[in-house]
């Protein structure tokens, strides 16, 4: 039976009819429209001509179908709970709290129950006496005792009755489109459901109470439905479509299902997350969030519902009898992949940005599991790993797109642009410390002073909360996972400028996995900045233990004083200002020369050692910062647990390349260093992008070589041409054992001779792709792909005119098409590349869609960026010289 739910006009985003094949549900993706049509618009002005055309007396009730959890048996229907919603007190806690309403009399109930009630000033708000109909409800389901359904009934009816005065509006701030259903009424619903009182209660009053409560859940599922629809759907919406499905089931409604179903789509899609399946906000534990209770939710129709019979969906096509709808958006296949991709080899979750980090009981003797790398090559997130079940070494470079966290602003994202997390002899020597929610340090654990990171500063671009939410300019300009050198060398390099407004002019990374025998690796870090008055560079110390940290290196001891006060008192105050009053004790150096440090855990005894290039005029200084996580997120213990901070500075002029270099190598505490030393050396000729290391490791000894374009250069006895090279020699005869080029490029010297295939740059004409069919993605070129089988699973890097770009595999590449493993994330139009994935929506300033920048509809465009889109491809070359 129809029923009445409000006074709303509603405008439905549906209007996509889809084809039904043999699968109960449509086998594509499917796109529906932003706006009704006007004949749409016209049908559905009011909520009854949209939900509430069928009778809830219809199913069985309480809802039969259960499900196991944790070895027992439960109603599926609390799939529609989320955790901190779901009942789960026991029957004396539930006693004890209903005791008070079970000894009133009726008219004071009633009574208590109106006042009650009228404490809602929005609609998402939910009084104590909504939990106490549940309460009721649950002792009815397991006593039959009618008075429990008696007064959860009367309660119920003074909320219903008093719901239509109640403020259609919610805590906007943290988008409480998922708070408006009144969970705790529609569980109880279903348990009294077939009680004798909604009967006799109707009789005493002269009208249907079941209709009215009906009415009352049905009016709250369209005010949230009025209030989010066309609103910025964030991480916590999908608690909200839990409990409006749940709802549905209870009231046997096939179009309130239907209602919401486009909200899956718009969660699913491109505007909320990346091509590689990961949630915009840049975060584990968000995209956990989102994803678990998408899945949840989809999972409760799997269980609970079956479409009315004689129901036909004219909007959808949908038949729904039990059906899994999850394989109607391939994101959604992709989202569920990212917790096991995001890892330590630990098994651990990696705590990037606001994502809160797996320590319990952490050990550096724990199993290592994972030994695959990271390839997230479109939120920006590459891992390289290397090692055995016995020891590994990760280190991890992330590239976001996004300019959050401060100093730019809050939001979920930190302020880790190119920032670095090496883990390795069993423990997170180099991390991001994760999510303090709250108090003192909560935004110093957000900015770029307290992650390891490289910064270019410029006086005249100091007010960078001006520049929140807008692009990084992120580009992935080099990757190679090792296959061809049996992971003997990794590598992977970025750029992220970061906003124009920012002034650097170049922001770059590159890091290398170098094997030295067995499952012991070191890692090169090379940092090139440019553009500003300081180059900085910022390092922190281990969070899961407290550690030593010490160095050769002459310092001058600060004691009781700050790296602010320091600064200031030397008259020299350039560079990120946020939070130099929490690095205390300053220890201050000359960075001139080369210097090393070594840290070292105190409960685990893992080390790790760096060896740092000196920088000419510039400084070093190490002090203690506030650590987070073994604070447990107490506010109060913000400043317990100290750790070691190592802060570098140059002071420049727009013009200078500043180069920081370092090596690093991890050891367990039953194990010794191989690294016994490194050098830094300048190229002949001298060169601002370029470097020359040499490693000694073991019984060998490596020259490195690192530049930007393909001229020759001399280091070491070898003339190198490229942009990476390594040469790795026996150190007692010197010599060489095995040489590696990425891309174009030569190595000439004694007992070495060797050159790379040309790299190749086409301008891209055409992308296109398909989220199902991967062999339908596609990139066609300008020109010709020589004949050539190796193309297969090389990593081509595409380049756009903001500079921003991605990686992608190539599966085959023949003629002027190359096909790629993953559906390019853009398709060219006349203005220049549209984005299909986040971020591909953003505001006339420029500004992206986030979570601290949510762009209502009316604000959001298409994200097009104008120029040309290149495509490059490098092959890694390796040769065997014994």
């Amino acid at each position: 039976m129809a029923r009445p739910v409000g006074r709303y006009t509603v405008i439905l985003s549906l209007g996509v009819s889809l084809a039904v094949t043999s699968l109960p549900i449509a086998n594509a993706d499917f796109n529906l429209r932003a706006e009704a049509s006007s004949a749409d618009s016209a049908v559905l002005k009011t909520a009854s001509n949209v939900i509430g055309k069928w009778s809830s007396a219809d199913v069985k009730h309480p809802i039969p179908f259960t499900v196991k959890e944790n070895g027992n048996e439960v109603a599926a229907i609390t799939k529609m709970f989320a955790s901190f919603q779901k009942p789960n007190e026991n029957d004396a806690k539930i006693m004890q709290g209903i005791a008070p309403i079970m000894a009133m009399t009726e008219e004071d109930l009633i009574e208590a129950a109106r006042k009650n009630a009228e404490t809602r000033t929005r609609i998402d708000i939910h009084p104590e006496y909504e939990t106490m109909v549940s309460r009721m409800a649950q002792m009815y389901g397991k006593t039959g005792d009618e008075q429990y359904a008696r007064r959860a009934i009367l309660v119920m009816q003074q909320f219903a009755q008093g719901y239509g005065a109640v403020p259609k509006s919610v805590n906007i701030q943290f988008h409480s489109y998922k708070d408006i259903i009144p969970i705790q009424c529609v569980y109880a619903y279903d348990l009294i459901y077939n009680s004798e009182q909604w009967k006799t209660l109707s009789s005493e009053v002269g009208g249907d109470i079941r209709s009215s409560i009906e009415d009352w859940f049905r009016e709250a599922a369209m005010d949230m439905y009025n209030l989010g629809n066309e609103a910025y759907l964030s991480n916590i919406v999908p608690y909200g479509l839990r409990n409006v499905l749940g709802t549905a089931v209870i009231l046997n409604d096939p179009d309130m299902i239907r209602l919401f179903i486009p909200w899956f789509e718009k969660l699913l899609s491109g505007t909320y997350f990346h091509a590689d399946g990961m949630w915009h906000e840049g975060t584990i534990s968000y995209h956990n969030q989102v994803v678990g209770n998408i899945v949840a939710a989809l999972d409760l129709l799997k269980l609970t519902y079956s479409d009315p019979k004689g129901y036909v969906d004219k909007k959808l096509g949908l038949k729904l009898d039990h059906t899994d709808l999850s394989p109607m958006w391939s994101l959604l296949e992709k989202a569920k992949q990212i917790p096991t991709i995001l890892q330590f080899p630990d098994g651990r979750p990696i705590a990037l940005n606001d994502a809160d980090a797996n320590t319990n009981n952490k050990s550096a003797a724990d199993p290592i599991k994972n030994l695959n790398n990271i390839e997230l090559w479109h939120f920006g997130h590459i891992a390289l790993t290397a090692g055995d079940r016995d020891d590994a070494t990760q280190v991890n470079l992330s590239f976001n797109p996004l300019a959050e966290g401060t100093p730019y602003s809050g939001g979920h994202y930190h302020a880790n642009n190119l920032g670095l997390i090496l883990w390795g002899a069993g423990m997170e020597m180099l991390p991001d410390s994760g999510y303090m929610r709250s108090g003192p340090t909560r935004f110093f654990h957000m900015d770029a002073v307290d992650h390891n990171v490289g910064w270019v500063w410029s006086k005249d671009a100091s007010n960078y909360k001006s520049r929140a939410s807008q692009p990084t300019r992120a580009s992935m300009l080099a990757y190679d996972p090792g296959t061809l050198s049996g992971k003997r060398v990794q590598l992977i390099e970025a750029s992220s400028p970061g906003p124009e407004g920012d002034l650097a002019e170049v922001k770059r990374r590159q890091l290398m996995l170098v094997q030295i025998d067995g499952n012991r690796s070191y890692v090169v870090d090379l940092q090139r900045l440019k553009g500003g008055q300081a180059h900085e560079l910022y390092l922190r110390s281990e969070e899961d233990e407290a550690s030593q940290v010490s160095t050769p290196m002459e310092l001058v001891q600060h004691p009781g004083e700050t790296t602010e006060g320091y600064l200031k008192s030397i008259g020299k105050e350039e560079g990120l200002p946020d939070y130099r009053n929490l690095m205390t004790n300053p220890q201050v150096g000359n960075g001139s020369a080369d210097f090393q440090f070594t840290s070292i855990g105190s409960t685990s005894g893992s080390s790790i050692r760096a060896y740092m290039n000196g920088i000419p005029d510039s400084e070093v200084i190490f002090s203690e910062v506030p650590t987070m996580r073994r604070t447990g997120g107490d506010a109060k213990k913000a400043f317990d647990f100290p750790g070691w901070h190592l802060y570098r500075r140059h002071i420049v002029n727009p013009e200078t390349v500043t180069r920081y270099g370092a090596v690093y190598e991890t050891w367990r505490s039953s194990l010794q260093p191989m690294v016994q030393s490194v050098q830094w050396k300048e190229t002949a000729p001298a060169d601002p992008m370029s470097s020359a290391i040499v490693v000694q490791a073991g019984s060998y000894e490596d020259i490195i070589y690192i530049s930007d374009d393909t001229a020759t250069r001399e280091a070491e006895g070898f003339r190198f041409a490229g942009k990476t090279a390594l040469v790795r020699r026996d150190k007692a005869t010197g010599k060489p054992i095995w040489a590696y080029l990425y891309g174009e490029g030569q190595i000439e010297g004694e007992g070495v001779s060797v050159k790379g295939a040309a790299d190749l740059r086409f301008k891209a004409v055409d992308a296109k792709g398909s989220n199902k069919d991967k062999s339908e993605s596609k990139i066609r070129i300008d020109g010709l792909i020589p004949n050539d089988p190796s193309m297969k699973d090389l990593w081509l890097q595409m380049t756009f005119g903001d500079q921003s770009g991605y990686g992608m595999k190539i599966a085959d590449a023949q003629g002027s098409m190359i096909r790629v493993q993953d559906r390019p994330p853009f398709e060219l139009t006349e203005q220049g590349a549209k984005m299909l994935f986040y971020p591909n929506v953003q505001d006339q300033t420029g500004a992206l869609l986030s979570g601290q920048n949510n762009l209502n509809v009316e604000k959001r465009q298409p994200r097009i960026i104008p120029g040309d889109v290149w495509v490059e491809i490098r092959k890694p070359n390796f040769f065997i010289l014994e």
